[in-house]
């Protein structure tokens, strides 16, 4: 896996950390522990599957829609991020992944 930028330079989880775990557990059919290191990423999917939808057919408020879910996307990595900050030290810990 990618190693992050952020957390090698300033010791502390990025927004973003624990999505590339989270996807390998969904492709591997582990729903509870993709939700256990990135929560975020069902709205993530959401959105894009969404937008496609839209970008296919049109739809009529399709547009405004995009535009709520992305909101609640961010309001939800914006709040997984404080939560680790706050709450969890290192994900990486959590389940004895990592060195």
């Amino acid at each position: 896996m990618i190693a992050c930028f952020y957390k090698q330079n300033f010791g502390i989880d990025c927004p973003g950390c624990g999505i590339q775990r989270s996807i390998l557990s969904l492709l591997k059919g582990d729903f509870v522990q993709s939700f256990e290191f990135y929560p975020p990423l069902i709205t993530i999917i959401i959105l894009f599957v969404f937008s496609v939808i839209h970008l296919l057919f049109n739809l009529k408020n399709g547009a405004n829609i995009i535009k709520w879910i992305f909101i609640i996307a961010s309001l939800s990595i914006f709040i997984n991020f404080v939560f680790k900050l706050i709450f969890v030290s290192d994900v990486c810990s959590l389940h004895s992944i990592g060195s």
